[in-house]
């Protein structure tokens, strides 16, 4: 469990921060494309991404990193991993100059999740990255920027207005100390203790006391292919929970 502590000083909207990352949903949504039983919410925009693939004949290159994404997001493409990029240009940038070596890595790690569930399959896909892995860190960055300007930036204007009234219900619960109601609201494993003043998050490792957690960012996504996920980076932990349409249409 890790006990999060503030003072009554604190002004929570300092504490506490939220953020939406387009490139971090552009690689959730492709994660959200492999799912065999996607969400219910994703379903319409699924149908219409997946007929736009094979109109803009990018599905071949989809089918070949699919189970690189099939059952996690890559770590070289999540958050808080891409957090500090703001437009594709960066997030180009960062591919193209990733090593190979750290591209393996990342890669190999998602596809030993996929090779959990079958075993026996090998992968394209697996067996030339460790043949040639900047030659498909190239060929992922190519998809990845088509994937961008064809399919998911035409699209994205009408998601955000979604996730952007949801950061406007953190605020409003920042600026009203409601900070501990909000977390609850968003999973049992966190609640907040009005005693101590501390926010209490069960099932995760605590850091070590010498590395306290200073501050909060909240990402609320519409893609994100768990209901949380809890990310420590330093003294700061990131919360990546995704919305429901009921979450993203209330007041």
């Amino acid at each position: 469990m890790i006990s999060i502590q503030f003072s009554v000083k604190d002004d929570l909207r300092r504490f506490a921060t939220s953020t939406i990352s387009p490139l971090y949903e552009m690689a959730a949504s492709i994660h959200a494309l492999t799912l065999s039983t996607p969400h219910e919410h994703h379903l319409a925009w699924l149908k219409e991404t997946r007929d736009l693939l094979i109109r803009e004949q990018l599905e071949e290159e989809w089918l070949y990193f699919a189970p690189v994404f099939s059952e996690v997001v890559p770590d070289i493409l999540s958050l808080p991993y891409i957090e500090r990029f703001v437009t594709m240009e960066e997030l180009f940038e960062h591919l193209v100059h990733l090593s190979p070596l750290e591209f393996a890595r990342s890669a190999l790690a998602a596809l030993r999740q996929e090779n959990r569930r079958n075993k026996e399959l090998i992968y394209p896909v697996e067996l030339d990255v460790k043949k040639d892995p900047d030659l498909v860190k190239s060929r992922l960055t190519l998809f990845v920027s088509s994937y961008w300007h064809i399919v998911f930036e035409p699209q994205w204007s009408g998601i955000v207005p979604r996730l952007s009234r949801e950061v406007e219900t953190i605020n409003a619960c920042l600026h009203s100390n409601r900070l501990g109601d909000y977390l609850s609201s968003i999973s049992s494993q966190m609640e907040y203790d009005e005693v101590s003043r501390s926010i209490l998050i069960a099932n995760v490792e605590d850091v070590q006391a010498s590395n306290p957690i200073r501050s909060i960012v909240l990402h609320p996504s519409w893609f994100a292919s768990k209901p949380v996920e809890f990310s420590k980076q330093q003294n700061k932990i990131h919360i990546i929970y995704r919305i429901s349409p009921v979450e993203a249409d209330r007041a």
